[in-house]
């Protein structure tokens, strides 16, 4: 980007920070996988959200993105947690999900239901968005 070679160039740049990121830890300690989808995996999920966000987060907030409208289970600056069908069932594009990569550090998906052979064949926009989002997030 232009301007962050002419503030390096022209600026001297000083590090504030430890070199931790300490969100990171606490990702690093949080289940990957919660399952069965039941109560403790939502309050599982409430808790990760709290560690990496550093509080509760605004509940059910909008965000725009491609001229779309997303709803959040939760919501706080570069964390956002979102429902499967949320993120995956309705029009969507790679773009969307590049965006959503790009703005934010973590991103919480609750309710992924499991995709057995007819689920597929009924569902298969979803899967297709879902693994289009899985692809955004670990190229960003």
């Amino acid at each position: 980007m232009p301007a962050i070679e002419l503030v390096n160039r022209h600026c001297e740049v000083v590090n504030v920070d430890s070199g931790v990121d300490y969100r990171l830890r606490a990702l690093e300690r949080a289940a990957i996988f919660y399952s069965p989808l039941d109560e403790a995996a939502e309050q599982e999920l409430s808790r990760s959200f709290r560690a990496i966000a550093g509080n509760e987060g605004e509940a059910e907030a909008s965000l725009e993105v491609n001229h779309r409208v997303l709803k959040t289970h939760r919501l706080h600056d570069d964390v956002a947690w979102f429902e499967f069908l949320e993120l995956c069932d309705g029009p969507r594009s790679q773009n969307d999900y590049i965006e959503l990569a790009r703005e934010f550090h973590t991103v919480l998906v609750s309710n992924v239901s499991r995709m057995d052979a007819k689920k597929m064949i009924r569902r298969v926009g979803s899967s297709i968005w879902w693994t289009s989002f899985m692809t955004a997030a670990s190229s960003c």
